[in-house]
């Protein structure tokens, strides 16, 4: 199966449950205004494949649905290692792991190489590095970033509009 077949199989299912996850979780937050990071940083989804054995992308994929991104990240490493994906995919799930547990500048690191690849995610890479930067306190090369996104008017152009003008505002 050729990689962008695989790529294929993995994204346009993920973008479509990542629409219905975020949707799910906006009508959830309706309450109180959590911070930036609860409210902007949704986990994209990840879910098994059926293209062959492969053992340490299945044990992510279920360590990282639970919340633990410490394990998901040991076993993308394991799985990028076995090159049971393409490496940008395994990457890509590697970085938000790092956000997730506090890891910002590698993250951003991370996001920056994968950026510079023509295969990948784009979109979603440059929202998680945007994060990045905003936990980094980057808050300018956020703004540059959202700006970005919101000039593609892709899937995150709405929601980094609704961010700009929080960090234009000092909201955050």
């Amino acid at each position: 199966m050729s990689r962008n077949r695989i790529f294929n199989i993995i994204m346009i299912p993920l973008g479509l449950g990542l629409g219905l996850w975020v949707g799910w979780l906006l009508l959830n937050q309706a309450g109180e205004a959590p911070d930036y990071f609860a409210q902007y940083f949704v986990p994209h989804p990840i879910r098994d494949l059926d293209t062959g054995p492969m053992v340490h992308w299945s044990k992510a994929v279920n360590v990282y649905a639970l919340g633990d991104y410490v394990a998901a990240n040991a076993e993308l490493r394991a799985a990028e290692q076995a090159q049971e994906l393409p490496r940008v995919i395994t990457r890509f799930y590697q970085g938000q792991c790092l956000l997730a547990t506090g890891y910002a500048r590698e993250a951003e690191t991370l996001y920056r190489k994968l950026l510079q690849q023509p295969a990948g995610p784009h979109e979603p890479m440059q929202w998680y590095l945007m994060l990045a930067q905003v936990d980094l306190g980057q808050f300018q090369a956020a703004r540059e970033m959202l700006a970005e996104i919101i000039s593609e008017q892709g899937y995150y152009a709405g929601t980094a509009a609704q961010l700009l003008g929080e960090l234009d505002s000092g909201a955050l």
